[in-house]
């Protein structure tokens, strides 16, 4: 598992895992896969907040990556 902390409006804390083969994400209430992550944060912030809170995101699972080896997979 790998987190940001401080995202999105409500600094919270997010986390990336992979579970059953796939990776997911955590926000508050949210656990879903990172392509769900990203449309739900695309219906609640605006372009520029969007686009960091989406990132941190994409930088947890980037990290989680490289930590189980799953580059390639």
């Amino acid at each position: 598992m790998t987190s940001r902390e401080n995202c999105g409006y409500s600094s919270r804390t997010i986390f990336a895992a992979w579970v059953q083969g796939n990776f997911r994400i955590a926000a508050g209430c949210f656990w879903n896969t990172l392509d769900e992550f990203e449309s739900a944060v695309d219906e609640s912030y605006s372009c520029e907040a969007a686009e960091t809170y989406k990132q941190a995101a994409r930088d947890c699972v980037a990290e989680l990556t490289v930590k189980l080896n799953k580059a390639g997979e």
